[in-house]
């Protein structure tokens, strides 16, 4: 990769890019591990969330209801 670069036959994006799909680093793994447990804990939570905004609409509905 080396030579690649001397010779211009290789930019450093494209060095840098297929370094970090060879070799990524300790931080991105870690990111990457903290975004996929961040989206499971959403897709969880989604339903519970969505019964809450349910029964509150319901108990605002009660509670304001025009006799």
């Amino acid at each position: 990769m080396r030579v690649a670069r001397r010779l211009g036959k290789l930019s450093l994006d494209q060095q840098n890019r297929i370094l970090r799909r060879i070799h990524p680093r300790p931080s991105t793994l870690t990111w990457e591990r903290m975004m996929a447990l961040r989206a499971s804990i959403a897709k969880d939570v989604a339903p519970i969330l969505q019964a809450r905004r349910e029964a509150e609409r319901d108990c605002f509905d009660i509670k304001f209801e025009v006799a």
